[in-house]
């Protein structure tokens, strides 16, 4: 038997210099992929800052906020946000090279609330602008819950009216929300909030019914942490559709972990 393997071995280590020339000759094509660059961030946002047509990137750590080009050859702006530590940051649309608006996401102690406040950089100087929000952000449940998150999702046009979506989340801490909350940046206030009780994880603004207004399609991920809320329940996964004005259309369980 040892006899026959090293027979085969030998065999196939001469037939690999034949195999690879004719892999060469073949007419498809192989890839393989090469790194530009690596870099360790916390958050990284696609931005047309100059108006140019190619997106550049605000990238951030836990100390700084950085603007660079797609190929990290060239930094923009570079300035310091460590009074918040674990902040998140995202660019306002309209942002440019010389003036970004940014909100600043932020987690604050004692209390262990959630401010989002926006700031305006021109160059050199940071300058508040207004707050956005604040709501509480629990504390840890008997249960050992994680307590409420929110990031922003992108702009979505409401009747001609921008609007900043807002993706909640939680863990399993049932004082907390699941969803969506849209916020009108002109009037500074919520406008409305979409609860429910799967893990939104993908959307899309789709104008399906032609009638000139994007309604959002969300899809979702069942972590079965006994949530019950708006008629759903987080063991299953749903596909919701939203009218333009942030009311639910229908919405269908699709089974399953994900949609």
């Amino acid at each position: 038997m040892r006899n026959k393997t090293l027979l085969y071995t030998a065999l196939l280590t001469s037939l690999m210099p034949l195999i690879s020339f004719n892999c060469a000759k073949m007419p498809q094509k192989y890839y393989r992929l090469k790194s530009l660059w690596v870099q360790n961030r916390n958050q990284i946002t696609p931005n047309d800052f100059d108006g140019d047509g190619v997106d550049e990137l605000l990238m951030q750590t836990q100390i700084q906020v950085d603007v660079i080009s797609q190929e990290e050859q060239a930094y923009y702006h570079s300035f310091r946000m460590d009074q918040y530590p674990g902040f998140s940051a995202y660019p306002l649309p309209g942002a440019k090279i010389d003036s970004i608006t940014i909100i600043n996401i932020y987690s604050r102690e004692p209390k262990r609330c959630i401010d989002l406040m926006a700031y305006v950089r021109e160059g050199d100087e940071s300058r508040y602008v207004w707050n956005l929000f604040n709501f509480p952000w629990h504390d840890v449940s008997a249960r050992g819950g994680y307590e409420q998150g929110i990031g922003p999702i992108g702009m979505f046009m409401s009747k001609g009216r921008p609007l900043l979506l807002f993706r909640l989340n939680t863990a399993y801490n049932l004082e907390c929300d699941r969803g969506l909350l849209a916020y009108d940046l002109e009037a500074r206030r919520e406008v409305w909030r979409f609860r429910c009780a799967p893990q939104l994880r993908s959307w899309q603004f789709v104008d399906i019914d032609d009638d000139g207004n994007d309604e959002i399609i969300l899809g979702s991920y069942a972590p079965s942490n006994m949530f019950h809320v708006n008629d759903t329940s987080d063991d299953s996964s749903y596909v919701f559709v939203l009218d333009n004005d942030g009311s639910l259309l229908w919405h269908k369980s699709m089974a399953g972990e994900y949609t």
